[in-house]
């Protein structure tokens, strides 16, 4: 969906990338040599989620006298909104308060719609690459998953077989951001995990959301049967 859908509604998303914004200075300290800064957002849906860390993290570069030329490159699938991104970047849709765009000159924002799990830029041209709540996306389904919708909660054979892709996916993934990454080049990967309760997102032990709008889905297909 379009307007901004994704960013409305996963504010802990938005609430992981800006606890990451003193990972992202600190990283981008270390680059202090280069003329400019090629910065890349991997699945960054319509990037309302990392905005306000990007703003910030702008703002403070400039404040610093870092007056060096900017391009952030976000990337996601073919199929993303990237209109919503580009107008929200600009003060055109969405609060202006963290539009860089608009506040900051020699910012230059791009948009690649292909997947992360492959090499998406001229090798050793990407200074600081950032991906956060977007590595559980695997490449290929491996396989329907009986009675749920989600690997964490599905049956071992499943799990197993979604453990595998995602095996194969970041080893692809690191290895794309290796090639792309410049010398000195720093990649920032914060992500969903499953900890050693067993807790996930929609699996903390509430409710668990996903098991129950999964029940809800057998009962719907068997009503309709």
């Amino acid at each position: 969906r379009g307007a901004g859908y994704y960013s409305e509604r996963t504010a802990g998303a938005r609430d992981v990338i800006n606890d990451a914004r003193e990972l992202v200075l600190t990283a981008l300290e270390t680059l202090s040599d280069t003329e400019s800064l090629r910065i890349a957002d991997f699945g960054a849906a319509d990037g309302g989620t990392s905005q306000q860390m990007w703003s910030t993290v702008i703002e403070t570069l400039r404040n610093s006298g870092d007056n060096r030329q900017i391009e952030i490159l976000y990337t996601d699938l073919a199929s993303n909104d990237f209109s919503t991104l580009f107008r929200m970047m600009q003060g055109m849709q969405g609060s202006p308060t963290h539009a860089y765009q608009k506040h900051h000159e020699n910012v230059f924002v791009h948009g690649c719609g292909t997947g992360f799990h492959q090499q998406l830029m001229a090798s050793d041209s990407l200074h600081l690459g950032f991906s956060a709540t977007a590595m559980h996306y695997v490449s290929v389904k491996p396989l329907e998953i009986p009675k749920h919708v989600h690997a964490t909660r599905a049956d071992r054979a499943s799990n197993a077989a979604f453990a595998a892709q995602a095996a194969i996916d970041w080893q692809n993934t690191l290895l794309a951001r290796a090639a792309e990454l410049a010398p000195g080049g720093r990649l920032i990967a914060p992500n969903f995990g499953v900890d050693e309760k067993g807790s996930a997102p929609g699996n903390t032990g509430g409710g668990r959301v996903v098991g129950q709008f999964a029940q809800q889905m057998q009962g719907h297909r068997t009503g309709n049967s």
